[in-house]
């Protein structure tokens, strides 16, 4: 053979080996670097999307904390129908108002609580009824309306006592200028 087919025939080896070389060795290396960037790239991602939740977790907290107090008394605001004793209290409470604003008072059961659609808040309903002069009741509506309760007064209908209303012995103490109302108190329940 002489010198410059060794050389071809040496070139072309080389250049098949080369081939080789990249194809079995340095393309599946490239195809691995390519892959495990694209699953570190991923990786990253995630770390970051959770390292973010976790820095609106911690800044959640740190909100709650100084809430905490506020979100107690909102809480307060609203009665649990499932444990009597809250409904025994807002009834004590009503009682306690209609006392002190010198005005005798009926509560009536509270209504079950029903689901309706237009109402986004659960609430029970209590009929109350009551006797005596109208400014005593104002001052009635006033401190439940103010009182610790979240409450809507839904019906209010008054109408002055007739002399036929005040023959009974249970009203000889009210005169023609008192009133008789009744009302329907909503009270927002937590459930």
């Amino acid at each position: 053979m002489n010198p410059n087919k060794k050389i071809i025939f040496t070139s072309g080896i080389l250049g098949i080996i080369s081939l080789i070389f990249i194809f079995l060795i340095i393309y599946p290396l490239f195809n691995n670097i390519k892959k495990n960037s694209e699953v570190l790239i991923s990786q990253k991602k995630e770390l970051a999307s959770l390292e973010g939740e976790i820095e609106n977790l911690k800044n959640f907290e740190k909100i709650y904390q100084a809430h905490h107090q506020n979100l107690e008394k909102i809480d307060k605001l609203f009665i649990d129908p499932e444990i009597p004793t809250d409904i025994i209290k807002f009834v004590g409470f009503l009682r306690k108002i209609a006392e002190d604003s010198q005005i005798p008072i009926d509560i009536s059961s509270p209504t079950p609580k029903k689901e309706i659609a237009a109402d986004p808040w659960p609430s029970i309903t209590f009929q109350v009824s009551c006797e005596g002069k109208f400014s005593n009741f104002g001052k009635f509506l006033e401190k439940i309306e103010t009182g610790p309760y979240l409450i809507e007064i839904l019906n209010l209908n008054t109408r002055r006592l007739t002399e036929k209303e005040l023959k009974p012995k249970e009203f000889e103490e009210f005169s023609l200028a008192d009133s008789s109302i009744s009302l329907s108190i909503k009270v927002f329940t937590s459930r």
